[in-house]
């Protein structure tokens, strides 16, 4: 497992995907250094970057030396959210995050990775709280696209996940235009 973890896998998607995988593995049995050289490797490549991004995230303050590679990866709107919640790991920067937040909210909509995001944050997610508020009792959609048949059940799903994770945060959740959301 280290052996894979650690020997370069060149420009090979499938290879660069392997090594993340046993870097995470070993990141679970207690090994820093194996996952912050794969997850260097993928960034440096530009292959499986979200997936290395999130793997510097989990590493924690050890992969501080990947954070200006992350800072790279907050110009590009596919990898910023993924990028900036690994600076907030390494760093507990939280501006970069807030800053993805509301991209991606604009961009995609809620979903678990925005419950990720503010349980992330706590109570530093403070800037994001009116506009959540507004998205949770308002009657626009929670997420800007779906699966034609289920975009109902799954606005419904998303919204209650999002006044859930507010309510963790200490928020009033209650709404006089939606009584039954408490």
């Amino acid at each position: 497992l280290r052996d894979l973890a650690t020997t370069a896998a060149g420009d090979d998607p499938a290879t660069i995907r392997l090594r993340l995988d046993a870097a995470r593995l070993l990141l679970r049995a207690g090994d820093v250094d194996a996952p912050v050289r794969a997850a260097a490797d993928a960034l440096d490549s530009a292959r499986h970057v979200t997936d290395a991004a999130e793997l510097a995230g989990l590493v924690g303050p050890p992969a501080a030396p990947l954070v200006p590679r992350l800072r790279e990866l907050l110009a590009d709107h596919h990898d910023t959210h993924a990028a900036a919640l690994a600076i907030h790991r390494v760093t507990g920067e939280t501006q970069p995050l807030l800053d993805a937040v509301r991209q991606r909210l604009g961009w995609v909509g809620a979903g678990t990775w925005l419950v990720e995001s503010l349980r992330e944050l706590g109570p530093e997610a403070a800037p994001l709280l009116p506009d959540l508020h507004a998205l949770a009792h308002g009657d626009a959609a929670v997420r800007s696209g779906g699966i034609h048949g289920r975009q109902v059940r799954q606005d419904d799903e998303d919204r209650e996940r999002l006044l859930a994770v507010l309510a963790e945060l200490g928020q009033d959740v209650t709404s006089p235009a939606s009584p039954r959301r408490t």
